[in-house]
């Protein structure tokens, strides 16, 4: 497996220790002025990790809704052609309030309709030569795809080779999902990992944690990590969880 981090203050630290990528924060590219983004991608670019991941792909659109559709392809080729520029290689779709469920609208139709700006996003990231990642969340961020069960059943629904499904032990552990899913799927295009308690580095084995990372070993997930989570000390945290993650 390879480990990256979230943060690119801590990239340069990261680096020396021993973590193998950068996974950046796609909104906040998105926003950038064109000036700001080429500043931006030299400090990318010189943080000594490589940016192959990107999340948080949407921040002020409501995919499920008409206007949200409408305006929905045009952000994207925006926002992957920017990723593109930084060698960013997996995208993330979590963004849980832009793909939450409208009060009163049927879950039938949301999920068309989520289904449909799903197959978009992976139909336009396929044109960038980008691989799209959907985000299990927890039911107190969004009430659309809350298990590693429904992302499959959903890029199962798209059909396209390079949209398939994250695992994030945070998001598993806070609704009490079986790891069991895990085998139910198969198999992942990504994972992140946080302890539940404050998600937080995980600097030490906890239970759910060795469970969780054994069900990726089971079927035989050998990619990208992504220590999703906060930390107060980088520099004491940041070696402790790299050495707890590769011993699991």
């Amino acid at each position: 497996m390879r480990f990256g981090i979230t943060d690119i203050q801590n990239a340069p630290a990261a680096a020396g220790m021993g973590f193998d990528y950068l996974e950046v924060n796609a909104s906040a590219i998105s926003k950038l002025s064109e000036a700001d983004f080429e500043k931006e991608r030299t400090r990318i670019q010189g943080c000594g990790l490589p940016a192959e991941c990107a999340n948080v792909l949407f921040h002020d659109i409501q995919l499920l809704a008409d206007e949200g559709a409408a305006r929905l392809e045009g952000t994207l080729r925006h926002t992957l052609g920017r990723l593109q520029k930084l060698g960013v290689q997996m995208v993330v779709f979590g963004s849980g309030g832009a793909r939450r469920r409208p009060e009163g609208m049927p879950f039938a139709q949301a999920w068309c309709r989520l289904r449909d700006a799903a197959e978009t996003i992976g139909r336009v990231a396929g044109e960038f030569g980008l691989q799209i990642a959907i985000e299990p969340l927890c039911r107190a961020e969004t009430n659309m795809v809350n298990t590693v069960v429904e992302g499959a059943a959903l890029a199962s629904a798209v059909g396209l080779p390079n949209v398939w499904v994250l695992a994030d032990s945070y998001h598993m552990f806070r609704d009490g999902e079986p790891l069991e899913n895990l085998q139910a799927v198969g198999r992942l295009s990504h994972v992140h990992v946080a302890l539940r308690d404050g998600r937080c580095y995980p600097t030490y084995a906890e239970g759910q944690l060795r469970l969780f990372m054994e069900g990726l070993h089971a079927i035989g997930y050998d990619g990208r990590v992504t220590i999703e989570a906060g930390t107060r000390d980088f520099a004491q945290e940041g070696p402790l969880a790299l050495e707890v993650l590769r011993r699991l």
